[in-house]
């Protein structure tokens, strides 16, 4: 064991390196190589996306609500609109 991972351990946890818990060694080793420890949360998050979640992701960044709002809206105002024409043109024929 190297001199500096014993020292690194005393100054940072206040303990000797045998008194440490398998994961605080690992830790202790790591920072003593510069290694990193923590992962990119962003990366593994991506990674765990379903496709329905990464297609609905690319749809809301496309258009987002502003999009969406009368892609829906227009279309049904339209038909509400039509409705009653329909039913006059129904009743007249009658």
């Amino acid at each position: 064991m190297d001199h500096k991972v014993t020292e690194l351990a005393h100054h940072l946890l206040r303990k000797g390196f045998d008194d440490l818990t398998e994961r605080e060694r690992r830790v202790i080793n790591r920072i003593a190589s510069r290694v990193h420890i923590a992962q990119n949360v962003n990366r593994v998050f991506d990674e765990q996306l379903t496709f329905g979640e990464r297609l609905s992701d690319r749809i809301s960044a496309f258009g987002g609500s502003w999009g969406i709002a009368p892609s829906t809206g227009i279309p049904t105002y339209c038909s509400i609109s039509c409705f009653p024409c329909s039913l006059r043109s129904r009743h007249l024929s009658s």
